[in-house]
């Protein structure tokens, strides 16, 4: 990829309470990640365009990219966001980031694997949850959100 960023379009919201939602966008081609990892997402805000990073929930192999957010009142990022609605643009990075993945954590499997969140801390979970590795690697999956 050429560019460091793209625009991608948003293709789904979904509300879950007043202040948490979920959207979907358009995958970059050749954008590829591993389950657990995170994309920095940027919006235009009056002043200049605002970054955030985001745990992507989707599955690695998804059409889509499925990230979660709160609304920051306030917020320079957030409450941008929070406006947009299907078919508008958000900016992504084509380069994911983070190391919270099972090919980092030192466990030997076959274990059990403990996942443990709040919030939107949730999503990375989501992302290797999808993964069918995961399945066959531990014994049980247990989440906590």
């Amino acid at each position: 990829m050429a560019e460091k960023h793209s625009a991608q379009r948003i293709t789904s919201i979904r509300s879950w309470t007043p202040k948490l939602f979920s959207f979907t966008l358009t995958r970059p081609a050749g954008f590829r990640f591993e389950p657990g990892q995170w994309a920095r997402l940027g919006v235009q805000t009056s002043a200049a365009t605002a970054w955030r990073a985001y745990s992507i929930a989707s599955a690695s192999y998804a059409d889509e990219l499925e990230f979660y957010s709160i609304v920051v009142p306030g917020g320079a990022f957030t409450s941008q966001l929070a406006q947009l609605k299907v078919g508008d643009a958000v900016l992504i990075e084509n380069q994911p980031y983070g190391f919270l993945t099972t090919s980092r954590f030192q466990l030997t499997p076959p274990c059990d694997l403990w996942m443990l969140s709040t919030g939107t801390g949730l999503a990375p979970f989501l992302s290797i949850l999808q993964d069918p590795q995961t399945w066959q690697n531990y014994r049980q999956l247990i989440i906590v959100h």
